[in-house]
């Protein structure tokens, strides 16, 4: 948890039963929402995603150690570059390698706990930190994936 514009921020995980298309098998699938509490009653809910935000689509997420997994386990603020409302989300890719993710929390969120399309992660492996950096500025420039508040 840490501090957010609109209060306190939490990104979270979840898992949910998902069937193989074609076939009668299912598999697990671990995702990860995100939340946001009121600063001064932290059990108030301001806002919740309705929908995954970060789900496993890269093939760093989908095959690993264990399949299908996007697993946050940190979350830095970026007021070191200036950027109050952008935030570096580290995660686990099938238990296999660390990937980071970048949230962008927009200006004003949506009343009550609706999902709001503008607060988005977007996938970036840390394997090759050449090729995250390029994608990340391809990102950038055609604004794929990223909040536009």
């Amino acid at each position: 948890m840490t501090e957010a514009r609109h209060g306190r921020l939490i990104v979270y995980h979840g898992v949910c039963d998902q069937p193989e298309p074609g076939t009668d098998r299912h598999h697990l699938c671990y995702s990860a929402g995100v939340m946001i509490l009121s600063r001064e009653h932290p059990r108030e809910l301001l806002y919740w995603s309705s929908k995954e935000v970060l789900t496993p689509t890269l093939a760093e997420e989908q095959y690993g150690t264990i399949d299908n997994v996007v697993f946050p386990t940190c979350i830095d603020r970026r007021d070191d570059i200036g950027a109050f409302d952008r935030f570096d989300v580290y995660y686990g890719m099938a238990d296999n390698r660390i990937g980071v993710a970048r949230l962008d929390v927009p200006e004003h969120l949506p009343l009550g706990a609706q999902a709001n399309p503008h607060l988005t992660i977007t996938s970036l492996p840390l394997d090759d930190p050449e090729e995250a950096e390029n994608r990340y500025a391809a990102m950038i420039a055609t604004g794929e994936g990223f909040a536009s508040a």
